[in-house]
């Protein structure tokens, strides 16, 4: 296997802007979290069948997992965006392409973690309307638009990945 062209890739003012919306709603999710707390019920609904009704509870902490989980796939992400160069990629990279496609690659994992952040900020938000009452159940259509966002969004890439050649 041939080694990749290891380039430097300089953000675009639209993955800063993706990367600055991401850290405000995990800040605005923690800082949520801290004020809803203390009112919080004893219990928080922590699964769901597949009709968004709640099918398991636990205790009220359990209410940090989802933005725990969710914060370390977006550092994890953010690792990678730095070395596209170790990516798989459809097409062969050579010095021609290399810049281009890391370019995409790198605007993928922006989009994506943005996505992801909205996702578990959203359902972060869904989860403590359930526990206080305000809500009865999640959406059956959440997981289903979720999954739908992210492959549309990686089917969106691949294209332009092959489009770029």
């Amino acid at each position: 296997m041939a080694k990749q062209p290891e380039l430097k890739t300089q953000k675009t003012l639209w993955q800063n802007g993706l990367t600055f919306a991401g850290s405000i709603g995990w800040l605005g999710v923690f800082v949520y979290i801290l004020f809803i707390f203390p009112d919080l019920p004893d219990r928080v609904p922590i699964h769901f069948n597949i009709n968004g009704m709640v099918d398991s509870w636990g205790y009220k902490g359990f209410i940090w997992v989802l933005p725990v989980i969710g914060i370390a796939v977006w550092g994890a992400l953010t690792i990678m965006e730095k070395a596209p160069q170790h990516f798989d990629y459809l097409v062969t990279i050579t010095e021609e392409n290399a810049a281009r496609q890391y370019k995409n690659a790198v605007m993928l994992i922006s989009v994506l973690k943005t996505e992801i952040m909205a996702y578990f900020v959203f359902t972060t938000w869904q989860i403590n309307n359930i526990a206080i009452g305000k809500m009865s159940a999640k959406s059956v259509w959440d997981v289903p638009l979720f999954l739908t966002v992210i492959f549309g969004t990686l089917g969106i890439f691949m294209y332009r990945m092959l489009k770029l050649k």
